[in-house]
């Protein structure tokens, strides 16, 4: 089994460091989309989102968890969506 390091031109220069970056790219995105969700969270809330059927929320160890699974799939569905119009 051969490594991609073995296999690359050892004078890759700048372009190695340009795939790298284009890795990340799409996991930043994430992240940010995230936090973004996470800070919004209170307005969604009074919105309706977090309070469907298939959201978690609950108590445990004296810290409030919410899991908000189905408001993030509709989410994900509204964003889908969005994309394709665009």
């Amino acid at each position: 089994m051969t490594s991609d390091l073995r296999s690359a031109p050892a004078d890759a220069g700048s372009s190695g460091a340009r795939k790298n970056v284009e890795d990340v790219l799409p996991l930043l995105a994430n992240q940010h989309v995230l936090v973004l969700f996470s800070g919004l969270m209170p307005l969604l809330r009074r919105l309706g989102l977090g309070k469907l059927p298939g959201d978690l929320d609950f108590s445990l160890f004296g810290r409030r968890w919410s899991i908000p699974l189905m408001s993030t799939i509709l989410l994900s569905l509204l964003a889908m969506a969005l994309a394709r119009l665009l």
